[in-house]
């Protein structure tokens, strides 16, 4: 299915503003222990799903039309879990920035308060890569991974 792909990071850029950054759209999932996130825009649906705190893993899925034509998977942790909340807190504000090429996490650099927010993607929508990380002046405090692209084939 062709999918315009101007449509689909303008559709990104919203989803990510609407969902887990922004606390909204929380819905329930039928399995224990997932955290779910939805948000649909017709003909599009973007559904993001993860488990855990401290070390998490999570998968974001979009469909166009009800078929899943978009997806992302992302591993992340803390290394101080004791300041986890503010850490958390600081991600979420990083992740509302959004980065303009590749609008699946924050910007290259963000920086508030004594925080610095990192992020090298590599590739573009179609198939990509990258790292984000979170220092307090020169010290590592979170560190995820995350890597997607589109999917083809055995359409609904």
């Amino acid at each position: 299915m062709f999918v315009p792909p101007a449509d689909l990071a303008s559709f990104l850029r919203d989803a990510n503003v609407h969902t887990y950054a922004a606390g909204e759209n929380r819905t329930s999932h039928t399995t224990k222990g997932a955290i779910h996130f939805e948000y649909s825009n017709a003909p599009w649906v973007f559904r993001d799903t993860y488990f855990g705190d401290d070390q998490f893993l999570g998968q974001e899925i979009v469909f166009f039309h009800e078929v899943p034509v978009w997806g992302a998977n992302y591993y992340g942790y803390t290394l101080i879990t004791i300041q986890k909340k503010a850490i958390y807190a600081f991600l979420k504000e990083a992740l509302l920035q959004q980065h303009p090429a590749v609008p699946v996490r924050g910007p290259n650099q963000y920086r508030q308060r004594n925080l610095i927010y990192t992020n090298t993607p590599n590739g573009t929508l179609n198939s990509f890569q990258g790292i984000e990380r979170i220092y307090e002046a020169e010290a590592l405090l979170y560190e995820g991974f995350y890597q997607g692209g589109m999917i083809r084939g055995r359409e609904a």
